[in-house]
């Protein structure tokens, strides 16, 4: 089945009927395999969704409320169409739980059921801000609104460094609605003309695609056309229905980064 035939399964941009009761049965699973054709998958890396509008009430009928970070590798079999997840943690709403430890527990054994893999959870967990030098600064022409990888270019120097824009914009695949992020880029090899990066990022601002998709894309493009011996990009999606979606992937097994940054 094409992952176009699995979206249009999921509840994105449907009606649906918020329920305040505990059910799993509301996550809906889509196959990563499906929307990767054509891109370089030798990567490392993780999903970190946030959840901000997680509530549950508590033995007592008392409300209690977290912000859970759900950190997914990006090896998981499946992941998980955004609007199914946010229709499930509301269904916690006006569910009693005995104790929080209970409620990890439940999430746990959901998410690892349908992802096909176990997912680390954490309530209330720090968070760092990107790094790097901002390609915002940069004033160029820029009259190309759909992905162009043509401008991604580099020179014989070989540096290491890490770079960002706020400017990134793309669509969703299913509504059309913008997605904005933040995107930082760190590697090791022919130095990237920055001007054609900033370019090439703003290039996805008309692009239709999954958060997990454009920064696998993006990865893959510049892996291949850069050839740096060493890369990571990371992409901090701004929240929507009380849910950001932050993708990593990496040439190289890194370190768990759970940035967020000041428009999450």
């Amino acid at each position: 089945m094409s992952f176009s035939s699995f979206m249009q399964k999921a509840p994105l941009g449907k009606e649906a009927h918020y329920e305040d009761t505990y059910n799993k049965k509301l996550l809906c699973p889509l196959p990563r395999t499906s929307s990767r054709e054509g891109l370089d998958v030798a990567f490392f890396g993780y999903d970190i969704w946030r959840a901000y509008e997680l509530s549950w009430l508590n033995s007592h009928g008392r409300p209690e409320i977290a912000v859970a970070h759900f950190i997914i590798p990006c090896h998981s079999p499946h992941l998980i169409e955004s609007k199914s997840f946010k229709l499930y943690l509301q269904s916690f709403s006006q569910s009693r739980f005995e104790s929080v430890d209970i409620v990890l527990e439940t999430l746990k054994d959901d998410l690892t059921e349908v992802l096909g893999i176990s997912p680390q959870i954490l309530f209330n967990a720090s968070t760092s801000s990107i790094e790097g030098l901002s390609l915002d600064t940069i004033q160029c022409p820029i009259d190309t609104y759909e992905v162009e990888k043509a401008f991604l270019k580099t020179s014989p120097k070989i540096v290491t460094e890490s770079l960002k824009t706020d400017l990134f914009r793309s669509l969703c695949l299913v509504t059309g609605q913008p997605d904005f992020a933040t995107i930082g880029i760190s590697y090791e090899g022919p130095q990237i003309n920055h001007t054609g990066l900033l370019q090439y990022l703003i290039s996805y601002r008309k692009h239709a695609g999954l958060h997990e998709q454009c920064i696998e894309q993006v990865y893959s493009h510049i892996r291949h056309i850069c050839k740096p011996q060493r890369l990571t990009v990371t992409g901090c999606f701004t929240r929507r229905g009380g849910l950001d979606i932050n993708p990593c992937r990496s040439s190289h097994e890194v370190a768990l980064g759970n940035i967020r940054v000041p428009r999450q």
